[in-house]
């Protein structure tokens, strides 16, 4: 991720779905991710969820042809699949998702005792 030229924003808050958005500026790509946090009450599930989404963003940032959202659409066609309710998806991102879910379930609840 290096050799990677782009940034990724995380709103805290928004009421928009999860999304990524990929733009250019000059010879640096924008990419933006949107999680929306009022989504779950569980902190877990909602910290998997910015997990898996920045997962995917690292997929985009590596690969530098990734240039537009077009072109984002195309790439997770060639790495990825279709879900049953019709999203693309990659496995990379939803064990990100499911590790930080299980990792952060683990902490708050050993904080708990």
């Amino acid at each position: 991720m290096a050799r990677a030229t782009g940034s990724s924003t995380l709103p805290p808050a928004s009421t928009l779905p999860p999304v990524t958005g990929v733009t250019m500026a000059d010879s640096h790509r924008m990419l933006w991710v949107t999680v929306d946090t009022r989504k779950h009450d569980a902190a877990w599930v909602t910290m998997g969820s910015i997990g898996h989404e920045l997962r995917h963003a690292i997929e985009v940032i590596e690969e530098p042809s990734v240039r537009s959202n077009a072109e984002r659409i195309f790439f997770y066609e060639r790495i990825g699949f279709h879900t049953n309710a019709g999203a693309l998806e990659t496995q990379a991102a939803l064990d990100t998702g499911a590790n930080v879910r299980s990792e952060v379930e683990r902490f708050i609840k050993a904080r708990g005792r």
